[in-house]
């Protein structure tokens, strides 16, 4: 019910929209990639995090708990499943916490249907979670008393394989270190930053994980390289700049229509 008409093949309506506009914005370079046979003008540009960056982290010493944090929409929680081995295995020799900041509650089928409870969810993938409700006001708070940001990705499905990196830069904005799975944003962003924390395979993970866990100076050392590349590269007014130079080709093209 979402289109006019039915189209059976949604890469097939993407094309056609691309087709008959004058500029196409996108996250990813391998986005630009597939855009740009349907249109020329295919700048790259990322999210901004002004609203929900706020006091970042600044104590990098662990408690009691290893708290680890995950954050995203409830439908991609079932990525968590890729990493539930290295979690099992770490949880034997710390106690680990994993933090899931999302909604409380999603539906399973079609975004109508079947109605699910996600701590009832989360808890068959790692039995010490806790779930937070995603707002604006609050995920700040939430980040900020983590320890280890995770972001493991499907790569298997084209798109979460080709998804950008934003949400590693909000991590790092929050001065939280990051380890991720190994798809092509996240990889060229670690490697840009100089870190060294993506995962290619279960063993690395845990080897990952375990590391930073071990290692304070590590922690602070992994985030404040990713902070200081985050604020320098994707500052919000480098952002905004890219903006500007959108509108600024919008109204040279409806100037040069008239």
């Amino acid at each position: 019910g979402r289109h006019i008409k039915l189209e059976f093949n949604y890469w097939n309506s993407i094309r056609k929209m691309c087709i008959r506009s004058d500029i196409v914005i996108c996250s990813t370079k391998e986005q630009r990639d597939k855009i740009l046979p349907y249109c020329s003008k295919v700048p790259i540009i990322l999210d901004y995090h002004d609203e929900v960056v706020k006091n970042p982290k600044k104590n990098y010493r662990l408690n009691d708990k290893v708290k680890l944090v995950w954050e995203g929409m409830p439908s991609n929680l079932y990525q968590l499943k890729l990493i539930k081995k290295p979690l099992l295995k770490l949880s034997q020799k710390y106690n680990i916490e994993l933090h899931i900041v999302t909604s409380h509650t999603y539906y399973k089928f079609l975004g109508k249907y079947g109605l699910t409870q996600t701590q009832k969810e989360v808890d068959k993938i790692f039995n010490n979670t806790i779930v937070h409700e995603w707002t604006k006001e609050t995920i700040s708070d939430v980040v900020r008393q983590c320890d280890i940001a995770i972001i493991p990705i499907d790569s298997n499905y084209f798109l979460t394989k080709f998804k950008p990196e934003n949400k590693i830069l909000f991590f790092w904005k929050m001065g939280v270190p990051v380890v991720a799975s190994n798809i092509p944003s996240y990889a060229r962003t670690m490697n840009n930053a100089n870190l060294d924390f993506i995962c290619k395979d279960e063993i690395s993970w845990e080897k990952k994980i375990e590391s930073l866990i071990l290692s304070c100076s590590m922690r602070h050392s992994a985030a404040i390289a990713g902070k200081e590349y985050a604020e320098k590269i994707f500052s919000t007014g480098q952002i905004t700049k890219k903006w500007d130079d959108v509108f600024k080709v919008v109204e040279h093209l409806s100037i040069s229509n008239v």
